[in-house]
């Protein structure tokens, strides 16, 4: 029996983004800094607002799911509208952009919010969510407020033990099928286990249909990974 047939179903595979980190320097109209890198001492120039064209706006907002959480400690920041698809390695949503990679809640200001000025080049969220696109969840900051921001939330590199930013925040953590790039579901995961006594379906075969690899299904069975499945 084909394991898809029997109710196996997969998660949408989202689009991949080149792990290696770009040149800050886009184009002339887009500077792509980082929150909460190291800083430099040079300031970004003015960057304009931005135009989409009906396709690039239809291809961008198709990327962003608008029913994503809603903020457990301010509840009336609303809905945070999450990037879907590839993103950077730091955890910001990565759009292709007129042949750049942009953030894209940057480029989410910059369409609906307008210019991001050289006092003010970062663009920081109020929900937190570095996924999030929503232009009301996003305000500029200094190079100050950046690193304010960083340190109240308990990113900064010394942080540690109970000052860690996921102590801090433990609804912050993502698991299981909440990651953006996950492939299986909590569902799967319990029909991956309900199989382990079954001589109906080997390891490999399970990888194979699931297009994970025999090591993803191992690691599912030893619950060395999405131990928080029964």
């Amino acid at each position: 029996m084909d394991i898809v047939t029997a109710g196996w179903h997969c998660k949408a595979q989202r689009p991949s983004v080149v792990a290696e980190r770009p040149s800050l320097k886009l184009n002339s109209q887009m500077e792509d800094m980082s929150e909460n890198q190291e800083h430099g001492t040079t300031q970004p120039e003015l960057v304009k607002p931005i135009t989409l064209t009906p396709e690039e706006h239809s291809r961008f907002w198709s990327k962003v799911n608008k029913n994503g959480p809603i903020h457990s400690t301010n509840p009336n920041l609303g809905c945070c509208w999450i990037w879907i698809a590839g993103s950077w390695g730091r955890g910001y949503g990565a759009f292709s952009f007129r042949g750049s990679q942009i953030k894209s809640h940057r480029l989410s200001y910059l369409t609906e919010r307008g210019p991001i000025h050289e006092s003010t080049p970062f663009v920081l969220h109020s929900c937190d969510v570095r996924l999030c696109c929503n232009p009301s969840h996003l305000f500029l900051g200094t190079y100050a407020d950046n690193s304010n921001d960083m340190c109240s939330k308990g990113r900064h590199r010394t942080a540690t033990g109970d000052d860690h930013y996921l102590r801090l925040n433990p609804e912050r953590i993502l698991s299981g099928s909440d990651l953006p790039h996950s492939k299986l579901t909590e569902t799967i995961v319990e029909e991956i286990r309900a199989t382990k006594f079954s001589s109906r379906f080997t390891q490999h075969d399970l990888a194979k249909q699931l297009h994970v690899t025999d090591g993803t299904i191992s690691m599912i069975l030893k619950r060395k990974t999405w131990k928080h499945v029964k």
